[in-house]
């Protein structure tokens, strides 16, 4: 079962502390008063030579403008990026994408798919496999598309076993008797390796016809120079 949790935290609850009342934008070269109140320098600017030299907000007299806020604009850069970071990892549906089975709002990009809890996660969800001691030992491959196909849909497990009798990937409640069974990894280094062996067998069978090939060719040019 995919564990249930929370969708990562997203800037947007701190972003709307960080827009100037002026502009109702995110802050360029914040700048704050005196009275604590925090506007982008041009629009502060503009605001006082267009009225009195009064805050927007509380009307309170500023005597001058203030210097950039430098822990302020830190902060919006850092919050600009975390949200092109999201931008970035946002699941479009594009071909190959994968979608993280447990963000609930706004879907992130699986980075992997566990095989054991036949679920997908993106790189905040992931944590936890990386982390944690009784999930270290699962495996993780690239996101996987479809992983009901890696699953039992009898009993619900993973298909982690392979039966040489029925020719199939099995679960470990599928298991009948005495039945030869063997990981579907090891199953597939098996095959990798008997496929590589006829590939080579091909291609040495292919050299052997190209140099018989070669040799009646010239047994051919042989003749027709004699019967001249």
């Amino acid at each position: 079962m995919v564990p249930t949790s929370a969708s990562p935290s997203e800037p947007g609850s701190l972003g709307k502390h960080l827009h100037c009342s002026i502009c109702m934008d995110t802050f360029t070269d914040p700048v704050t008063t005196a009275c604590g109140h925090s506007f982008c320098k041009l629009c502060l600017d503009r605001s006082c030579n267009i009225g009195d030299r009064g805050c927007p907000l509380c009307k309170n007299y500023l005597s001058r403008i203030p210097d950039v806020n430098i822990v302020l604009r830190d902060i919006v850069k850092q919050m600009k990026e975390m949200q092109q970071e999201d931008n970035d990892e946002e699941y479009t549906g594009a071909a190959g994408e994968v979608a993280c089975d447990v963000c609930s709002d706004k879907k992130l990009k699986a980075k992997k798919s566990c095989l054991v809890c036949l679920a997908s996660y993106c790189s905040v969800h992931l944590d936890n496999h990386l982390s944690t001691e009784r999930l270290k030992g699962h495996k993780l491959v690239e996101p996987v598309e479809n992983l009901d196909a890696r699953a039992c849909l009898k009993h619900g497990r993973p298909l982690e076993l392979y039966s040489r009798e029925r020719q199939a990937c099995i679960c470990v409640l599928c298991m009948e008797g005495q039945e030869e069974v063997v990981s579907t990894e090891d199953e597939w280094k098996k095959k990798r390796s008997e496929l590589d062996n006829t590939k080579t067998e091909l291609n040495e069978n292919i050299d052997k016809r190209k140099t018989k090939t070669a040799e009646i060719e010239e047994a051919l040019k042989s003749c027709k120079v004699s019967s001249k």
